[in-house]
Formats: structure tokens, C-alpha cells, sequence
């Protein structure tokens, strides 16, 4: 029972009338509880369903908020020319953050802005840029739309999820050897690394470590964390019609 109100009481977000907020949540628990009990097939949607701000193509990564209200005009000088070049784009619309298909959620850049106390950044992730594996600091997501109006997003064959972010260097080559391939220890790019990318190219989001420095080795290197056993965790595709 104790278990169960502390549960109810972690899914309430408004501080007003806690308690009839807290009743609302046991009655839609319960609710829930019913109709799959009656229907077990709509287990997997009622409760790992994740409705995002914007239709993904069916088995795409799905952004979600923080967005752009609207079109964005790109600032830095990387950052444009990079999706100028790419996709002829003046003004994007920012997304913050990403629901991987592990059951992930990474952030960006973006999203962070406007925490101005962060106990933790997510941002960093593992991405496979043509079957070559590296680590990335993403600066937000965007939908690339077919459409000349990049507001038009209605239909699924017309987007596709894109990140832009920051590829890290290559591993030193020596700390690598000297860890028998365990420890990649590299440098953050900035805006020199910038570089656009389809969200499905993530892989996983790691944490990124200052790695301590020694003599006689370079300095300002950073290591990825990652959490195990994500090679075993796969979600099913979230399916639009489902829901």
C-alpha cells in the first residue's frame, strides 16, 4: 500500500489540491488496471505509448518537446552553413529531445537552455555515422520535410528525424591500445566538428567523463559511460495507428 501511494504520488505534477490530484490518479490506475484485464493486447499501449509532438515515419526515433513555436533562424555561422549546404534550409524548427527505440530519451544542447540549474546532462550520445562508431554532443533535432514549408509535417513519407551535434575526435590511439579497446578517450570538437546526421543513427545515450590527466599525456580528453546490457533492450515501434 505504502509502495502504491508513494507511486500515485511521484505522477503528480501540479501542487494545487494534492489530494484530489492523488485521487485522480489512483481512479485512472485503477481504470487502466480494468481494461487490461478485459483486452491484455492493450497493455503495450496504454502504458508505453508516447505520444509525440509530431507523427514520426513508422519505425523512426520520435521527437519530443522543447520546440521552436517557430521557425528558427540559424545565428551561428556552422550551424547554417551546414544545413544551408545540406538541405538549402534557412530556418529550422528545433526539437529538444529524442525517444530512442531502446526506451532512451536524449537531450540536446537546445533543451538545456533554459535549465539554468542542471543536475545532469543527457546530451551526449552514441551514434554509427556509416558503420563507423563514434560519440556525438547534440546541439537539437529537426524534421527534414520534402515540402518546400517546413511547417508542412503532415505526412509520414514527407519527414524524417535529423540531429545536428558536435562529433567527437577519434580515440587516442595510444590510451586505446594501452586499455585493450576499452577506454576512448577523445577530444570535444565544438563547432568545428558540427555535423548533420538522421536521428536513426543513434545508438544510445552515454555520459561523457573528463578523463584524468597524467604526465606525459594530452590534455582536456573526455571518456563515454555507458549504461550495459543495452545491447538486449529493443522496444517495439511505436505505431501511430495503435494509439
Amino acid at each position: 500500500m505504502e509502495r502504491t501511494i508513494g507511486n500515485l504520488g511521484k505522477e503528480i505534477r501540479q501542487p494545487s489540491s494534492p489530494f484530489a490530484n492523488l485521487a485522480q490518479r489512483a481512479l485512472l490506475r485503477c481504470q487502466m488496471n480494468a481494461l487490461v484485464s478485459l483486452c491484455p493486447n492493450l497493455e503495450g499501449i496504454l502504458r508505453k505509448s508516447r505520444p509525440p509532438v509530431a507523427p514520426p515515419p513508422r519505425g523512426s526515433p520520435i521527437l519530443l518537446h522543447r520546440r521552436d513555436k517557430n521557425t528558427y533562424g540559424l545565428q551561428d555561422g556552422a550551424e547554417y552553413d551546414i544545413l544551408k549546404d545540406k538541405f538549402d534550409m534557412d530556418v529550422v524548427r528545433r526539437y529538444g529531445r529524442v525517444s530512442l527505440p531502446n526506451g532512451q530519451i536524449a537531450r540536446s544542447v537546445f533543451n538545456d537552455e533554459k535549465h539554468t540549474r542542471r543536475s545532469r546532462i543527457s546530451n551526449n550520445v552514441k551514434i554509427d555515422l556509416n558503420g563507423t562508431i563514434t560519440f556525438a554532443e547534440v546541439r537539437f533535432y529537426f524534421y527534414v520535410s520534402s515540402t518546400e514549408d517546413p511547417d508542412q509535417l503532415d505526412g509520414e513519407e514527407n519527414i524524417v528525424p535529423w540531429a545536428l551535434a558536435s562529433i567527437n575526435s577519434y580515440p587516442d590511439a595510444t590510451i586505446l591500445a594501452d586499455s585493450f579497446n576499452t577506454v576512448w578517450a577523445c577530444h570535444k570538437t565544438g563547432s568545428a566538428g558540427l555535423q548533420a546526421f538522421p536521428a536513426s543513427s543513434i545508438i544510445s545515450l552515454v555520459s561523457m567523463q573528463p578523463m584524468p590527466a597524467f604526465d606525459n599525456e594530452p590534455k582536456d580528453l573526455w571518456f563515454p559511460v555507458e549504461k550495459s546490457s543495452l545491447e538486449e533492450v529493443q522496444l517495439g515501434e511505436f505505431d501511430m495507428a495503435d494509439s
